[in-house]
């Protein structure tokens, strides 16, 4: 039951990350093209399998970087528009304003690692992998 709940909080939080999805400028910082999910953990779980049970596929959420500081980030069927700033290895995507994340850049791969509470959060660490297609 607590891996469904979190599994939904997740998802949650990635909807929330489309919700807000909003113009902008910046620089690219020589990051491009698209890069697509291919692993995603909670508390150290794989969660690929329960999205494949769902029906889901992890491929449908991407992001996509583009020229002048502009990206699209896409989960499932959905897809927002966003800005990114590349700083050394880290990239801090954006939307109307608002930090959505920061990602690690690892040769063709972008980590992002999140911490919460889990209290409020009903789990206390995640992990995606978005990998250069």
């Amino acid at each position: 039951m607590r891996r469904t709940i979190g599994l939904l909080l997740v998802f949650m939080l990635c909807v929330t990350l489309l919700a807000g999805c909003g113009g902008g400028g910046g620089d690219n910082g020589g990051l491009s093209g698209k890069y697509v999910l291919t692993s995603m953990e909670m508390d150290g779980e794989d969660l690929s399998a329960i999205y494949a049970e769902m029906g889901m596929s992890m491929e449908s959420m991407y992001l996509e970087f583009k020229g002048g500081g502009k990206c699209t980030i896409a989960i499932m069927d959905e897809a927002g528009e966003g800005t990114f700033k590349v700083d050394g290895k880290t990239v801090t995507v954006s939307a109307d304003g608002e930090e959505l994340f920061k990602g690690t850049i690892e040769g063709n791969k972008i980590i992002v690692e999140e911490e919460e509470d889990p209290e409020s959060a009903g789990y206390s660490s995640s992990k995606m992998v978005f990998e250069k297609k």
